[in-house]
């Protein structure tokens, strides 16, 4: 008799007994077939992360079971079966398959422990840009712009302006562009290129609003808007003469201003508005000071000036004219 005690999967195969006497011998088979719960391996066909839209993987499950198995391949941050049967294909992999991976199988006598194997996908960064706000005031407001980067592995981020031309320049790193106090001169289209070992985020994308037109992908246009500028312009080279008087025109230009600027003249002396064209005429009819000033959105611009008066010995039209650049006084014969 031979007794195996309690059996174990160690103890299958096909044992022999052999009888012998003065006769000779007479060997008896029997085979030992012992059940057991599965016990599983997983294996990938890659070790080291994959490419987005490039790449495959095959997780291969293996199970030391009798009788043989079923398979059920689970995902850690996903709910219900994701495959079955002892191998899983994903071809050609993206983003959506970044997870732990595990392999259960199962038969008549119980359920294996869950082995698990990480799939690791790299892919190019997509950026998004938010602003705390994109119409900024002149030496009032400060410009905010955050760049955040869906990307694997981690990339660096580079702020461009003006990407889309050719006097375009880097501005900044890090996921944080400030400005502050911005001016004039930094209103623009910014842009945030993320980039890693895959590649760098798209630079172009096509505009929801317009099928026909493209733009910066994740970009923004800065608006600063700031006070006007004007200036005083005497028409010297056509000034009228008619017997003894004179006539001059003067214009009040608005050189520099966003948004754009109305003009209004004052006379001083007087309390009513003068005019709101750019153009005055004064002469030896219309002599007095007259005030040009610009508003906006943002204030009024500096104050320029014409005086006008008529003197004599010799007697003459005098202008004199100032504004920010310069005061100039000319002077024309009667």
């Amino acid at each position: 008799i031979l007794d195996l005690g309690v059996v174990s999967r160690t103890d299958i195969g096909t044992y022999t007994c052999t009888a012998t006497n003065q006769l000779g011998s007479a060997p008896g088979s029997v085979d030992v077939v012992t059940h057991y719960s599965p016990n599983v391996t997983v294996v990938s066909s890659s070790s080291v992360p994959l490419r987005e839209d490039q790449d495959s993987v095959t997780l291969t499950c293996s199970a030391d079971s009798n009788p043989p198995p079923t398979y059920v391949w689970v995902r850690k941050n996903q709910d219900g079966e994701v495959g079955r049967g002892p191998v899983l294909n994903i071809n050609p992999v993206d983003r959506t398959h970044i997870d732990t991976y595990s392999c259960i199988a199962s038969n008549s006598l119980g359920t294996s422990k869950p082995k698990s194997v990480d799939i690791d996908v790299y892919y190019l960064p997509n950026v998004t840009m938010t602003a705390s706000q994109t119409t900024l005031t002149e030496g009032r407001d400060s410009l905010n712009l955050n760049c955040e980067v869906d990307s694997n592995p981690p990339a660096t981020i580079r702020w461009f302006k003006n990407l889309e031309t050719e006097n375009f320049e880097e501005v900044g790193t890090g996921s944080e562009l400030v400005i502050s106090p911005i001016n004039r001169h930094n209103a623009g289209t910014y842009t945030c290129i993320a980039t890693n070992i895959i590649g760098e985020s798209p630079r172009t994308q096509r505009d929801s609003l317009s099928r026909s037109s493209e733009r910066l992908r994740r970009s923004l246009f800065i608006d600063v808007q700031y006070l006007p500028t004007v200036i005083i312009e005497p028409d010297v080279a056509n000034l009228q003469y008619t017997d003894s008087d004179a006539e001059l025109a003067v214009e009040c230009k608005v050189t520099d201003a966003n948004p754009p600027a109305e003009i209004t003249w004052i006379k001083v002396g007087n309390t009513a508005v003068y005019s709101n064209s750019g153009v005055i005429t004064v002469g030896t009819q219309n002599t007095g000071e007259f005030l040009c000033t610009a508003l906006n959105s943002v204030g009024p611009s500096l104050t320029a000036s014409i005086k006008v008066s008529v003197k004599d010995f010799p007697r003459r039209l005098q202008i004199e004219a100032n504004d920010y650049r310069s005061s100039v006084r000319l002077h024309f014969p009667l």
